[in-house]
């Protein structure tokens, strides 16, 4: 930790600031308005400041999407632990829907919807996700127990949960009921726990 009111110390807390304003322009504009200049302005930062953390935008996405995916690991860790019993792959699906849930999930898959038509953000976003590519499978790993994570079967099973719980995700946006996101959890956890080769009941992670 830097010492208390050094020059370390205040880079590290304009970095922060940054960061934060970053997400609350996105979170309020979306990612369209996300600039260096409109992050600066934000967070009442100096261009110099602003380019000396941040030279460019891709630089920016890449620690914003580092922060989402701490927050998403963080909302699978309080679900989790709402859940302490149970089936262990409902679970850890339905923890998995929590976060997917959570506003920096939500705007986590905005940018990537944004990107359909923003070759630029695109790129930017390909190499800040691969950068976050292992936080993941560590979120997902956690999730399921280093038994079942460590399954042949696994990979798959992941890959196929986050499909699910995303387009779960935002199709619960339009949806008051949540009848017809509940089955199609109930019924992934059972093909799940067949991918698995587990029954377990009662059981933590």
């Amino acid at each position: 930790m830097p010492a208390p009111g050094s020059r370390a110390e205040q880079r590290a807390a304009t970095h922060e600031r940054l960061l934060s304003a970053a997400l609350d322009v996105l979170r309020a504009n979306g990612v369209g308005q996300l600039s260096t200049l409109a992050v600066q302005k934000a967070a009442g930062a100096s261009r110099g400041a602003m380019l000396h953390h941040f030279p460019t935008r891709g630089d920016l996405l890449r620690e914003v999407i580092g922060r989402i995916v701490d927050a998403n690991e963080a909302a699978v860790e309080a679900a989790l632990a709402r859940t302490a019993d149970g089936d262990v792959v409902e679970r850890a699906v339905r923890a998995l829907l929590t976060a997917a849930q959570s506003d920096s999930a939500m705007v986590e898959m905005e940018m990537w919807l944004a990107a359909r038509t923003n070759p630029e953000l695109r790129a930017d976003l390909v190499t800040a996700e691969r950068a976050a590519g292992r936080d993941l499978e560590r979120v997902l790993s956690r999730a399921f127990g280093p038994d079942l994570a460590a399954h042949p079967s696994f990979p798959l099973v992941s890959a196929m949960t986050l499909a699910l719980v995303r387009g779960l995700s935002i199709g619960q946006v339009l949806r008051r009921s949540t009848a017809s996101t509940d089955a199609a959890i109930r019924q992934w956890s059972a093909l799940a726990r067949d991918m698995l080769h587990t029954t377990t009941q009662g059981a933590t992670p």
